[in-house]
């Protein structure tokens, strides 16, 4: 009885395995105005999920350049010109499923810089045998890719030490691509305003309920 069961269930699986359709779908990230996330930034995290049931149905990185530069920030690219060509940096989810299935892709970008990380969803269908190649699915990271140079994560200061001197800050921005931002360049850093907020360790609800009561 129990050699039955299992030749059943295997045939089942077996059944079930032919029915299963290997479906690719290329997904890329791009950062806001600038170029794919590939390995030479880390790439993107890259998760799909069946949303009906929630399981990861693929999981893995973007890898590859971050594009033609040209092709991908060029201003005379027709309506239906590619974005990507051959190396962009893409995740080939291989999908094995059985029917249209409504679909989750999550990134979590750039994957090697965790304090400038942003999560982008997009959720469509995927149809079995019907592959989503080309430029794919592309998501869109938006923000910059910020290091803190000084003061240092674990330096303390005292403001009595900066009372009579100004507080150097440098940080080094890029775009979530690793694309450099210069003087005058594509990204041109004249045309962004960077600031920083400093704050003190603790509030001063003194000051705070001065300031309500003279307003």
């Amino acid at each position: 009885m129990f050699k039955c069961l299992s030749i059943l269930a295997t045939a089942m699986m077996i059944v079930s395995q032919a029915f299963c359709i290997e479906t690719h779908v290329f997904i890329r990230a791009r950062a806001k105005d600038a170029k794919f996330l590939g390995s030479s930034i880390g790439g993107a995290h890259v998760i799909v999920r069946n949303k009906a049931n929630q399981q990861i149905l693929a999981e893995g990185k973007t890898a590859g350049t971050p594009g033609n530069t040209a092709q991908i920030m060029g201003t005379s690219r027709g309506r239906y010109a590619p974005l990507a060509d051959e190396a962009a940096a893409k995740f080939d989810a291989v999908l094995d499923i059985t029917e249209p299935t409504f679909v989750r892709i999550e990134v979590l970008a750039p994957a090697n810089h965790r304090q400038s990380q942003v999560n982008a969803a997009v959720e469509i269908w995927v149809i079995p045998g019907k592959h989503i190649t080309g430029d794919g699915v592309v998501l869109e990271i938006p923000g910059f890719i910020i290091d803190i140079l000084t003061p240092r994560t674990h330096n303390y200061l005292r403001l009595s030490s900066i009372n009579s001197q100004p507080l150097p800050i440098q940080a080094n921005i890029v775009m979530m691509c690793g694309c450099i931002i210069q003087k005058g360049g594509l990204w041109n850093g004249d045309k962004m305003e960077v600031r920083a907020i400093v704050k003190k360790e603790r509030p001063a609800p003194e000051r705070r309920n001065h300031d309500l009561r003279s307003g």
